[in-house]
This record gives C-alpha cells, structure tokens and sequence, in this order.
C-alpha cells in the first residue's frame, strides 16, 4: 500500500511539473518551436525562404520572412535540430526555418512576422544562451545568423 502512495505522488509530482511547463510557455504569446532529431530531420520541408529581420523580444524570436508563391499561409516552422550525439561538448542549440511552400511557383511575395518561444532554452545555471539560425536560400545553399538570448 505504501508504494502505491509513492509512486501515486511520483507521478502527480511529474504531471505537475508538466503543466508548470505550460504554463509558462502559454504565457509569451509566441508559437513554440519544433523538435526535429537524428531520426525526424527530414519531416519538414526545407523551401527556399528569406529573412529579411530577426530580433529577439523577451522570450520571443521574432522573425520577418519573406517567400515567392500563388498564396499566403504557406507552412513555416522553427524547428530545433536536436545534435545526434549527446556526448559533451554539444554544439549550441542550432534552428533552422523550415518553409513548405506547397509545390506553388507563382511570383508573388509574401511576407509574414512570425513568433516563437525561446523559453524552453532556458538553463537554470545561466542567465544566456548563444544559438544559430539557419535557413535555405535555395535547394542547395544555407544562411546563418547566430543570435544570443538573455533570459
């Protein structure tokens, strides 16, 4: 009987901590991020897009795209490109913006300011963190913008 209190208290204390979580991102006002790994890298288009301004906005990454198509709401994501090794020393955390421009070819320019949430970043020993930005600038070519945010 008396485990089952434990581990009845372990996993209300983990669902707790959970929702602390979401709470605190629900609180920015930015869309969060998404996690690619080693396995799901390639899950998310990688359409030629231009980044025409980035700043950072409290826990916010504000960042002002621009992209050719036939219509607006293409997909856009930032997507975290979790490192395939674990093993210290990890490079920083490493973004890169992921556009489907859903097959349109058509000349119009589109631009769009998008927000993301940072705060998942956040290391209780620091009060910063230096990450990198990338995104395609055609089928073959990267950029990258390496940005620090102060938390």
């Amino acid at each position: 009987m008396r485990n089952i209190i434990i581990i009845t208290l372990l996993v209300l204390g983990a669902f707790s901590a959970c929702k602390q979580d979401e709470l605190k991102s629900a609180n920015v006002n930015c869309n969060p991020y998404v996690d690619l790994y080693f396995f799901n890298y390639d899950s998310l288009k990688r359409d030629p897009i231009y980044l025409e301004e980035y700043k950072l906005n409290g826990d916010c990454l504000e960042l002002t795209v621009s992209y050719g198509g036939c219509t607006t709401g293409h997909t856009i994501d930032l997507a975290y490109m979790h490192p395939s090794c674990g093993t210290p020393p990890l490079p920083p955390p490493t973004f890169e913006i992921r556009h489907d421009s859903k097959g349109e070819m058509c000349k119009m320019l589109v631009t769009e300011t998008l927000k993301f949430d940072l705060t998942p970043l956040q290391n209780p020993d620091s009060s910063r963190i230096s990450f990198i930005v990338s995104y395609p600038v055609d089928s073959i070519n990267y950029s990258t913008v390496a940005l620090e945010y102060r938390y």
